[in-house]
Order: structure tokens, then sequence, then C-alpha cells
């Protein structure tokens, strides 16, 4: 009982102080970039010249949460696999033992081979998957402008609503709208290719990871 009171205590002290840190960040890196978007007119240089930067307000507005939320995410799963190898490490390397390879007249012992074995296993695996998922990075960088831009074709036309509904411009802005959302769609067609090539890995990795133990099982009592 004192011990699941206290996991509720650490868990909720945990999850407030990375909330608080989350929020802490976000305001910090919203502060920075504002004040770097408005001094010395950025804004209107960024606009005048054409700038790669697009939608800089949709990206303040965002990408900074989605930035800090995904980097703590990242650095906490990180955090807890580490402390998770650390703490299985000698519960493994015991398990395993030693592992006698013969190679003619000559026998080659391998001490701990089911540590090394889930190591080189992880670490293929991890390889693999960030060559499959790398092509996300500029699909999900391009479906974010794509999307911004569509929504600032929509509230550009509620804002001037009037003008265009004074010079007849509805079907000017509707040819606009589909082209932009056509954009929009091709590029996510493209972002449902490549995630079901990372999930067919994935359930092959993870179906892998429960088939190899039970055939070292098998093996042993053999």
């Amino acid at each position: 009982t004192w011990l699941a009171f206290a996991s509720i205590v650490t868990f909720l002290i945990a999850f407030y102080a990375q909330q608080h840190l989350l929020l802490r960040w976000r305001k910090w890196l919203t502060n920075f970039y504002i004040q770097k978007w408005l001094e010395n007119k950025n804004y209107y240089h960024l606009l005048l010249h054409g700038s790669k930067t697009d939608n800089p307000d949709q990206r303040i507005a965002d990408d900074i949460h989605r930035f800090c939320f995904q980097t703590l995410t990242f650095f906490f799963a990180v955090f807890q696999k580490v402390l998770t190898l650390v703490t299985f490490f000698g519960v493994l390397w015991a398990l395993s033992g030693t592992l006698q390879i013969p190679l003619g007249s000559t026998t080659i012992e391998i001490s701990g081979y089911m540590f090394w074995g889930g190591l080189i296993y992880a670490v293929i695996g991890s390889f693999i998957s960030i060559k499959l998922g790398h092509p996300l990075i500029h699909l999900s960088y391009t479906q974010e402008r794509r999307e911004a831009d569509l929504r600032y074709s929509l509230i550009r036309f509620r804002d001037h609503a009037e003008g265009i509904a004074f010079h007849d411009g509805e079907q000017q802005e509707s040819h606009t709208f589909k082209d932009r959302f056509s954009h929009v769609y091709d590029n996510f067609k493209s972002i449902i290719r490549t995630n079901i090539f990372i999930s067919g890995w994935l359930s092959f990795y993870n179906q892998s990871a429960i088939i190899f133990p039970r055939s070292e099982e098998h093996t042993s009592e053999l």
C-alpha cells in the first residue's frame, strides 16, 4: 500500500515538473522569437524579400510548442530506456552465462551473449528504423507549410470578404483553395506511404523480439 501510494505521488510530481518545464521553455522561446521577428522590421523584410521562412506567425504559435513537447518527450524516453538497460544488465548477463562456439580445434567463449545479442538486435533495428523514417522529416516539414498556406488563404478570404464579393472573385478564390488543398493532399499521401513501410518494419521487429527468445529457450531445452 505504501509503495503504491509513493508511486502515485512520484508520478504526480514528475508530471507536474515536466509540464511546468514545458510551459516555461515554450514561454521563453515564444518571447525570444517574437522579439527577433519584430525587431529591425524583420517581419517586413521577410515578406519583401520572399524568404524561405514561410508563415512565421504559424510557426511561432504552433511549431515552438511541438518542438518543446517532442524534445522533452524524446529526452525522458531515452533516459528511461537507459535506466532500464542499466537495471537489467546484470540480470541478463547472469541468465545468459557463457556461449561456447567451436571453431575447429579452438572454442570461442562469449560471456553474457544474450546481452550482446540484444544490444546488436536493438542497434540494427534502430538503424533500419531511422533510415526508413528519415523521409518523414522533409515530408512533415512540407506538410506543415502547405497546411499553413491553405489556412492563410482561408483567413485572407474571410478578411477580404467584402472586396471579393464586390468584384465577384469567388471562382478565382475557389481555384486557389482547390490548388492549395491538392498540394496538402498529395504530400499527405506520401506521408501515408512512408508510414506504411515504417509500420510494417516495426511490426516485424516487435514480433521477432518475441520469436527469438522463445527459439533460444526451445534450443536450450533440446
